[in-house]
C-alpha cells in the first residue's frame, strides 16, 4: 500500500528525508477538504496503537483513537484526519485526486 501523510514532524525518523508539514498547511480551507475528511474517517482500521498522538504544533493530546487505516490502496494514521480538519493540511496529489474524482 502507498502511505499518505508522511511528514517529518509526524513520523519523526531522522533516516527518512520527509517533507515538512509546515509546507502543506494553510489558514484557508481548500476545495474538496470536506470530502477528503469524510474519506479519511471512513477508512478501514487495520491496527490500533496504545496511547494518543500529540499535536505536533502545540503538544496537546489528539483525542481521536490512534490507529492505522487504509482503503486497500493507500494507508494512513488516524491522526492525519485531525491535521486535515484543524490545519487544512494538503495530502499527496495522487491521493487527493483519487478521493475527489469519486
Amino acid at each position: 500500500m502507498k502511505p499518505v501523510g508522511l511528514y517529518a514532524e509526524l513520523v519523526k525518523c531522522d533516516s527518512l528525508d520527509l517533507p515538512s508539514i509546515y509546507d502543506y498547511i494553510s489558514d484557508e480551507a481548500y476545495d474538496g477538504k470536506e470530502k477528503i475528511v469524510s474519506y479519511l474517517k471512513n477508512g478501514i482500521e487495520d491496527c490500533v496503537a496504545p496511547g494518543r498522538a500529540l499535536d505536533c504544533f502545540n503538544g496537546e493530546v489528539i483525542e481521536n483513537k490512534l490507529c492505522g487505516m487504509n482503503d486497500g490502496e493507500f494507508c494512513w494514521q488516524s491522526d492525519l484526519l485531525y491535521y486535515v480538519e484543524k490545519y487544512n493540511l494538503r495530502l499527496e496529489k495522487e491521493f487527493e485526486k483519487k478521493v475527489l474524482s469519486n
